[in-house]
């Protein structure tokens, strides 16, 4: 007589397997400091090229807002960008996240620690013609959330 095997049930339990790695991935992924670090990139981007500068304004960590107040900001990042270059809005890109174990600022050596850099792409189309700006920005986690940095 025969014996009977149970690869059916062995390759159940392995996509089973296969299934919860995959999800336990997912999850991983989309609660992860670096994908919470491009999302705050990008949507500060994203208010930036709706106009709206005081919700990009508002995801500085607190090292910005004091070299740059809100008024300020709101008035002269408009001004230079869409009024003096007559652009009416820009295309971005952002380039790959790095993560960096700390990194000083080149203006006043601030410190910083477990942050992300990446490269921000944005093009103009100006009555100049087209200008591109590549400008490092820096994800910080401050008070529980991630928060952006320039060097300046």
């Amino acid at each position: 007589m025969r014996r009977r095997t149970n690869w059916p049930l062995y390759g159940l339990i392995g996509l089973l397997v296969a299934v919860a790695v995959l999800i336990a991935g997912i999850v991983h992924y989309f609660t992860s400091g670096k994908h919470s670090a491009e999302k705050v990139v990008d949507s500060f981007y994203h208010y930036e090229q709706k106009g709206d500068f005081g919700s990009s304004w508002k995801l500085f960590d607190s090292y910005m807002k004091e070299k740059m107040p809100k008024e300020q900001y709101v008035q002269l990042r408009p001004h230079v960008f869409m009024q003096d270059f007559q652009a009416k809005s820009f295309k971005y890109t952002i380039g790959h996240f790095k993560k960096l174990d700390e990194w000083n600022t080149l203006s006043d050596g601030r410190h910083f620690t477990n942050l992300y850099e990446t490269t921000v792409t944005q093009t103009y189309e100006t009555s100049f013609g087209e200008i591109t700006i590549e400008q490092k920005c820096y994800t910080v986690k401050e008070k529980g959330e991630w928060r952006m940095v320039w060097d300046y």
